[in-house]
């Protein structure tokens, strides 16, 4: 009489079909944990570390670029190849360091009753965010799988990321979809230390154009927790790069105290 075997066939190329692995007995000590806000950077070492931003406005880009801002390259998110020689350009300039966080802040956003709505719009809300953050995405994980030390790519989201509000369609149809790329790239490239987040904005960002659009004096701001403050949004974007890997977020949400939601 034959008998089975009862062993399951593993490929071990396939980082989540072993997950047993990282519980083998290891009796090392856990590095210290350090005080909130003074962690490293994830991914290579500080010295070496290349963080890029792409969407600098006078907004939330700039705060963000503010914390470790040493040069501008210019580039068009319109233009998919616009953007691989940006990370080109930018990878070059520094060709001792290595690409360690990559942050995509980019989107075209329209409003508008849906019969109103131009193909050509959506077209370019869906270049803004899907295409461009796609091409983005790829460059710069290229660049963290030749130097093999892991990373960050943290991906700006919007209210219509998870829901599609009346007369945002078209760009309720770009970001949720980039959202959804963000998921997929994230469950493949955890495995391989790299940390993929996605930041959900829920509100009014406070800006000059916030105050024309809304009718109030230039140099004006807004009331304490009425809209979200750029310095402090940045530093959600540290935060999420400082993560240890055993504790990873893939997604949060940012608003104001006062927005409805």
């Amino acid at each position: 009489m034959s008998t089975k075997s009862t062993k399951t066939a593993t490929d071990s190329s396939n980082p989540r079909q072993n997950r047993t692995d990282p519980l083998k007995p290891d009796f090392t000590p856990h590095a210290p944990v350090q005080p909130l806000g003074q962690d490293l950077l994830h991914g290579p070492g500080l010295q070496d570390h290349i963080i890029v931003i792409l969407g600098v406005g006078p907004g939330l880009g700039i705060s963000i670029a503010q914390k470790r801002l040493s040069a501008a390259f210019e580039c068009d998110a319109l233009d998919n190849e616009s953007i691989i020689r940006a990370i080109q350009n930018v990878c070059e300039y520094w060709p001792e360091k290595k690409l360690g966080t990559a942050c995509y802040n980019a989107s075209i956003r329209k409003r508008g009753p849906f019969l109103q709505q131009r193909l050509e719009r959506v077209q370019e809300g869906v270049q803004g965010s899907i295409l461009a953050g796609f091409t983005f995405a790829q460059a710069a994980l290229r660049k963290m799988e030749e130097h093999g030390q892991g990373g960050n790519l943290i991906v700006t989201g919007a209210t219509s990321s998870t829901r599609g509000r009346e007369g945002f369609a078209g760009f309720a149809a770009s970001k949720s979809g980039l959202r959804a790329m963000c998921q997929s790239i994230a469950r493949e490239y955890g495995p391989k230390n790299v940390h993929v987040s996605h930041v959900i904005v829920d509100g009014l960002i406070e800006s000059d154009a916030a105050l024309e659009y809304l009718g109030r004096p230039k140099a004006s701001r807004f009331p304490d927790g009425s809209a979200l403050l750029p310095p402090q949004m940045a530093k959600t974007w540290l935060f999420l790069a400082q993560q240890h890997p055993s504790a990873w977020t893939f997604e949060m949400d940012l608003r104001p105290a006062r927005e409805h939601w």
